[in-house]
């Protein structure tokens, strides 16, 4: 008998077996004593084990169950934030490094104003300030327009955070480059 138990381990085949010992014992009980095919012993047997069975599977049924509990109550708040966003923000954070965006990016509009407009390119401390600003400008606004189109508040907050980080290091940026730039221009 326990080598049947120990064969019918999975609550899949535990199921089937089950059933089948149900059936057996169904037609023990509707049976009359001359028509019986089982013993009275043997009868017992599929009993003992139909309820061994039935308390492994009522067992398994409550594990499984509980390992479901336990994998729900695993995720922290910090699973359910979307990766896109910390992404964009290391990209943001990337894009805000001072030596990028106004040694590189800067200098590159810079130029640009200068060929399409060289007489106002020297006259004017607009286009110079343009040129740096452009861009951190841009990136704040885009980041605005994220910000409004998201729907869960978790995320919400997440992009806030990065778009603090972000207009921190624009402000810091900012200073940097008048400081070092424009102010000698």
């Amino acid at each position: 008998m326990s080598d049947k138990i120990k064969q019918g381990n999975s609550t899949g085949s535990i199921e089937q077996r089950l059933k089948e010992l149900e059936k057996i014992l169904d037609e023990y009980k509707q049976q009359s004593s001359k028509e019986r095919t089982l013993t009275e012993q043997e009868y017992e047997e599929y009993l003992e084990e139909y309820d061994a069975l039935l308390y492994e599977y009522q067992f398994s049924l409550k594990e499984n169950e509980t390992k479901e509990n336990n994998k729900e109550k695993s995720k922290t708040k910090l699973d359910e934030i979307n990766i896109l966003i910390l992404i964009y923000g290391l990209i943001q954070i990337f894009l805000c490094f001072p030596i990028l965006m106004y040694d590189i990016i800067g200098i590159s509009i810079l130029g640009l104003y200068k060929k399409i407009s060289p007489a106002l390119y020297y006259s004017s401390a607009l286009y110079r300030n343009l040129a740096f600003y452009t861009v951190p400008v841009l990136l704040m606004l885009i980041s605005w327009t994220i910000y409004l189109n998201l729907k869960k508040k978790l995320d919400k907050i997440t992009f806030l955070i990065v778009w603090g980080i972000q207009t921190a290091m624009l402000i810091g940026g900012g200073i940097y480059i008048y400081v070092t730039l424009l102010r000698l221009l």
